[in-house]
């Protein structure tokens, strides 16, 4: 083009791109990112050439931070501290030594391969710590994985996040207060002074908002309203005087808000996390558009073979070292290990924090900046493309893709805590939603993890899959139509057949094409609560001691086989095995259900 769009146009228009690319990527489930980065080549000035190059650079460093700042503050908000607490060995792992490979592995690729200087080379490293949910979940959405290899891949893109990018932060800082100062213990200091100022001032402001959150005042009228506007307002906030008090200080103030503030327990917290999660793709998918627009495909060509070989080593040599070094003696298995490995891909905060880098080190005099952006972006492309597309078939290949078995999620209201308890005698990992507090409490007493929503709502349903090891989803209520609606949702939150329903009755009269019936033939699960409730029917199990095929017989309905610590849902045509163990429904009222 001879004109490029105006600045104003040009950032809607990087928004609305990028939402659509969202939009696209949700519906065939894979990483957004590969969307932003298609569309904003397009709209670079490799292709149609719509960003002013000369504005958007000037309003980069403005923009890149704040953005940066939110979508972490959502991160950071998002933990679950008893997770951290009760973090695994390999999770552990990852998180300390496996970063610290990372770091020094990136770091010695990108300057004695791809042929960086020190300092860009120093927070390339850096930046190579971050995966990021972003990119992580779309990716274990369409690949069924066993459920330690996925619970590891996806507390580690969620832990590892905000480590990664303060990292990134402060390694930027010291390689451009050493340009001026030269190595030594003033840039240290400075570092050490930045963290320490970005850490108080965003945790006092976290504990302030969690406080006022707490106070009963808050509870009328509209409170979740109320609450995810001054939840962000403490995140916007925190960055501000963070930036205020120090250079640099305020992407580490929103991290430290964000952490104090969900570390502690407040009613409206969902839906706090649920608002940002929505500013926080808005966000994503328009920063990452123009960041991808901002990039001259002849920036990343003209790195060549060095920077090729720079992404397969870290890809392949790097990160399979980090996620050795992390779970040696953990008990994985090898092809467990070199799962872990493969799926690393790179997301939007390793891009806007070289973004930011570029213009920063170009500013303060230091050389390869544009090399840096180019080669992180390289990376990224790459990681995206390469491991996120493939991860389905190495994984089959590998031998840890899960197709069969797994932990369930149940929503299942009144029969959900006593199906749960009886999977959970056999180490099945189990989650149930619902809204009805009884159910949830009974639930946790016997040891299973209860996720408090309505299960058609998506964001609830995408919680308790994202945070348990939970491969199968069954909708059992009263209700039919209820059903139905949970498990249009479960459809495009997990793999579609990996979702059922146990009552079809009364939805058109028929089995759609998209729907699975669970436990071998449609249930009048009214009348069979009804039973439960007085105590007519009730669940149980057994161990089969030889090869057969699973049956409905008179009064009993199996419901899941047990086997090497998953759980199936029982369908028509299944067969089990010595050693399997199958959950039954018994209507103990009927004449022949004692036969098992």
């Amino acid at each position: 083009m001879e004109e490029s769009l105006s600045l104003g146009l040009v950032l809607p228009l990087c928004v609305a791109v990028g939402l659509l690319g969202y939009t696209i990527a949700d519906i065939l489930r894979v990483p957004g990112i590969l969307f932003y980065l298609v569309l904003g080549v397009l709209m670079g000035p490799s292709c149609l050439d719509l960003m002013p190059s000369a504005e958007l650079t000037a309003a980069l460093p403005e923009i890149v931070p704040v953005a940066a700042a939110i979508i972490l503050f959502e991160g950071a908000l998002s933990l679950d501290i008893d997770a951290i607490r009760d973090a695994t060995k390999p999770l552990r792992g990852l998180l300390t030594w496996g970063a610290v490979i990372n770091f020094l592995g990136a770091s010695a690729a990108a300057r004695l391969v791809g042929g960086l200087e020190l300092g860009p080379a120093f927070v390339f490293g850096a930046l190579m710590v971050v995966t990021g949910p972003t990119v992580i979940t779309p990716i274990l959405r369409r690949t069924p994985l066993v459920p330690r290899v996925r619970a590891l891949l996806h507390w580690e893109a969620i832990l590892i996040d905000p480590l990664g990018v303060v990292l990134g932060v402060l390694a930027l800082a010291f390689v451009v207060d050493s340009a001026g100062e030269g190595i030594g213990v003033e840039p240290l200091l400075h570092l050490a002074v930045q963290l320490a100022w970005g850490t108080g001032i965003g945790a006092s402001l976290g504990l302030l908002t969690a406080n006022i959150l707490k106070r009963p005042f808050f509870s009328v009228g509209s409170p979740v309203e109320r609450s995810n506007l001054l939840a962000l307002s403490a995140g916007t906030l925190a960055f501000v005087a963070g930036n205020a008090v120090i250079d640099e200080g305020g992407i580490v103030a929103a991290t430290a808000a964000g952490l104090v503030l969900g570390a502690h327990s407040i009613p409206m917290l969902h839906g706090i996390r649920e608002f940002k999660e929505q500013i926080t793709t808005v966000l994503v998918a328009g920063l990452f558009v123009a960041l991808a627009a901002s990039v001259p495909l002849s920036q990343v060509t003209a790195l060549g073979w060095p920077g090729l070989a720079v992404v397969v080593l870290v890809a392949l040599v790097v990160r399979p070292l980090a996620v050795l070094a992390a779970t040696f003696g953990s008990g994985m298995s090898l092809a467990e290990k070199a799962a872990v490995a493969w799926i690393g891909p790179r997301g939007i905060i390793a891009a806007a924090v070289a973004a930011l880098g570029a213009i920063e080190l170009h500013e303060h005099g230091v050389p390869g900046g544009e090399a840096l952006q180019a080669l992180v972006f390289a990376t990224i492309a790459g990681t995206v493309v390469v491991q996120g597309l493939s991860a389905r078939w190495v994984t089959a290949w590998l031998g840890v893709a899960d197709p069969e078995a797994g932990g369930v999620l149940l929503v299942g209201g009144p029969l959900g805590p006593d199906i749960a308890r009886v999977l959970r005698q056999y180490d099945v990992p189990v989650v149930i939603v619902d809204t009805n507090h009884r159910t949830l409490a009974t639930a946790r007493e016997h040891d299973v993890a209860a996720v408090t929503g309505l299960a058609t709502d998506r964001a609830v349903l995408e919680q308790a899959y994202e945070e348990h090891a939970v491969e199968s989803l069954v909708a059992m209520t009263r209700d039919p139509r209820f059903n139905a609606e949970v498990a249009a949702v479960g459809r495009e939150v997990m793999t579609a057949e990996r979702v059922f329903r146990a009552d079809l009755k009364g939805v058109d009269d028929e089995l759609r094409p998209t729907e699975q019936v669970a436990f071998l033939a449609p249930l009048d699960l009214d009348q069979i609560i009804h039973e439960w409730e007085e105590e007519r029917a009730c669940i149980g199990d057994k161990l089969i001691d030889k090869p057969q095929l699973l049956e409905v017989m008179p009064g009993i309905v199996p419901m899941f086989v047990v086997r090497d610590g998953g759980a199936t849902i029982a369908v028509p045509g299944m067969h089990v095995k010595a050693g399997d163990v199958v959950i039954f429904l018994v209507r103990v009222m009927h004449p022949e259900a004692s036969m098992i």
